[in-house]
C-alpha cells in the first residue's frame, strides 16, 4: 500500500540490475495501482520483453488497457498467454479479464461462457469480488430484453374480411 516507497525501492533495484523482470513487474503493478497507465504500460512491456512467458506481465498489460478503456488491446495482451495460466488462480484472472473484455467488445455469448467457467472454478482460486461480478454479469446477460409489443387503441381493431367457415 505504500506506493511511494515501493516505487523508490523498485527504481533502486532497476538501477542495480536493468534486466530484472520482477522489478519491472512490481513497478508496473505500482503504477497501475496509482492509475499511472502510461508508466505502468512501459514497465509491463519491459517485464514481458525480459520474460515473454510471464502470465503476470501480460495480465498487467491487460489491466492497464482495461484502465485505459482499450478492451481490444486488453484481449490481445491476455490471449497470447492463455497457456501460461497454469494455476487455478491464474486461470481465474485470465477468465475474469477476458470476460470483461469480451463484454466491451460486444461478444456477450463468449463473455457469458467465461463468467460461467470462472464460477466453475474452486472458490479458493477466485476472489469474492470476481465471483460476485461473475454472478451479476451472468444475471444481466441471461435476462431477456423486453420487447415493446404495441397495444392497439380501443376501436382501432378492424374485423377481418376473411369469411368464416360455416358448419353444415
Amino acid at each position: 500500500g505504500n506506493y511511494t516507497l515501493a516505487e523508490k525501492n523498485l527504481l533502486l533495484s532497476l538501477s542495480l540490475s536493468a534486466t530484472n523482470p520482477e522489478a519491472y513487474l512490481g513497478l508496473g503493478q505500482t503504477y497501475l495501482a496509482l492509475k499511472k497507465y502510461d508508466q505502468a504500460l512501459k514497465n509491463f512491456e519491459q517485464a514481458r520483453i525480459l520474460n515473454p512467458d510471464s502470465f503476470e506481465a501480460s495480465e498487467g498489460l491487460a489491466n492497464v488497457y482495461i484502465g485505459k478503456g482499450e478492451y481490444n488491446n486488453a484481449y490481445i495482451a491476455l490471449i497470447k498467454v492463455e497457456k501460461s495460466a497454469e494455476t487455478p488462480a491464474q486461470r481465474a484472472h485470465f477468465l475474469y479479464i477476458r470476460a470483461l473484455s469480451l463484454e466491451k467488445l460486444d461478444q456477450p455469448g463468449a463473455a457469458f461462457r467465461d463468467w460461467n467457467a470462472l464460477l466453475a472454478l474452486s472458490p479458493d482460486a477466485t476472489t469474492t469480488e470476481m465471483r460476485e461480478t461473475a454472478k451479476e454479469k451472468i444475471a444481466s446477460l441471461q435476462s431477456p430484453t423486453p420487447s415493446a409489443t404495441p397495444t392497439p387503441k380501443p376501436g382501432t381493431i378492424k374485423p377481418s374480411k376473411t369469411p368464416r367457415p360455416t358448419d353444415t
